[in-house]
């Protein structure tokens, strides 16, 4: 597989986008494209709950559940369904390939912005702010 095989095509590209938004990312997974779109809010609580679950497994799999959920085809003509059986066989073969999807579909609720602090303004004021002294005579 070279570089070219993990490219979309501009069409596929603006198909997806014009279908689930910006926020929507292909990965290349053992030679399968998935798609995944960001999480809907409830879709995030959810995964948040799994996380806390007393149930070890629900736990244990709460990324791959949230992969899931947010899995979409990368073909107009296809199905969510056929999605899903495609991440489960995946799943079947190479267990940890879920979990990776799953961190890369938890990485999509925080959204394509940046997040940095604003910081206050400086108390030393700007040297062009600095009031001079008048020229002597």
């Amino acid at each position: 597989m070279d570089d070219h095989d993990a490219t979309l095509t501009v069409a596929e590209h603006q198909s997806l986008t014009a279908r689930y938004g910006a926020n929507v990312k292909v990965w290349d997974l053992n030679g399968r494209r998935f798609a995944v779109r960001a999480p809907k809010r409830a879709e995030w609580q959810a995964y948040k709950c799994d996380q806390q679950s007393g149930d070890p497994t629900t736990k244990a799999d709460a990324q791959v559940l949230l992969a899931r959920a947010v899995l979409v085809p990368v073909d107009p003509d296809g199905s969510v369904d056929a999605e899903r059986k495609a991440f489960d066989a995946l799943g079947d073969e190479y267990p940890a390939l879920l979990d990776l999807l799953g961190a890369l579909a938890d990485s999509l609720g925080a959204g394509p912005l940046g997040v940095r602090e604003v910081k206050p303004p400086s108390s030393t004021p700007r040297v062009s702010e600095t009031p001079t002294s008048p020229p002597t005579p």
